[in-house]
């Protein structure tokens, strides 16, 4: 099963099999409320057992639709910020378009702590066999710095980073709910790294960007009138960004 994709049933798993299961971001359904996922689903696509699903004298019985992705050398781990990113999101055109992209599903997107954000992608990167490289928006950003500089972080794991919009929690124009991910991390990253900014950010300035770069060591990407390079700025699937993401992989 390694690498594959495509909706699994206990026809083509068998007992004991240890995979890595993503539930697809969108479109939402009630497998996004984790207290309806499927018992085989971890947050951070963690590897878990699956042993007691099975098909019915029918063979009409079978698992929540998810999709079943080894995480592999050369895969983009998509970490979304704040509220998640929507349909119209460059991450999510790339989940959608891309063969190679996994987003990281978080428990709580509207007021979430830092440490569980942190456990969840430290699982999410420690599982992967083979470096990978991070595509993080937002609060995303923040995370992957508070994580690559916390104790034990998998960091040698990665490849690289891309570091889109990074919001600045310390701005008074940062949205309340998310909990312990201030002050900004300003720790030396232990991979390559490149920060992509806007000039008219709402989230974050143009010289504090450059401040976070320069702290992070990571190259910087001035990427014009862009918003905060999210849905609002209507990019479809980002090439531009994604010429970024090929110089990581």
């Amino acid at each position: 099963m390694a690498g594959s994709v495509g909706e699994m049933t206990s026809r083509n798993v068998s007992a004991g099999t240890r995979l890595f299961l993503a539930v697809p971001a969108y479109p939402a359904s009630k497998y996004h409320d984790p207290s309806v996922r499927p018992a085989c689903v971890e947050e951070g696509f963690v590897e878990v057992e699956v042993r007691h699903f099975f098909l019915d004298a029918l063979g009409a019985q079978r698992l929540a639709p998810v999709e079943v992705l080894a995480v592999e050398s050369g895969m983009v781990l998509l970490v979304p910020g704040l509220w998640n990113s929507g349909p119209e999101n460059w991450q999510s055109y790339w989940e959608r378009e891309r063969g190679d992209c996994l987003r990281v599903v978080q428990s709580d997107w509207e007021s979430p702590q830092r440490s569980d954000w942190v456990a969840t992608l430290e699982r999410a990167v420690s599982g992967a066999r083979e470096p990978v490289v991070l595509a993080a928006h937002s609060l995303g950003c923040c995370l992957v710095a508070h994580w690559a500089g916390g104790k034990g972080a998998s960091v040698a794991k990665v490849r690289g980073a891309l570091l889109v919009a990074p919001s600045d929690v310390e701005a008074p124009s940062y949205p309340a709910g998310p909990v312990g991910f201030g002050p900004m991390p300003r720790q030396r990253l232990p991979f390559a790294a490149a920060v992509v900014a806007s000039s008219d950010d709402r989230f974050v300035s143009l010289d504090r960007a450059r401040e976070f770069a320069a702290a992070w060591g990571a190259r910087l990407v001035e990427a014009g009138a862009l918003g905060h390079i999210n849905a609002d700025s209507e990019l479809g699937n980002w090439p531009q960004g994604q010429e970024l993401l090929a110089a990581l992989l």
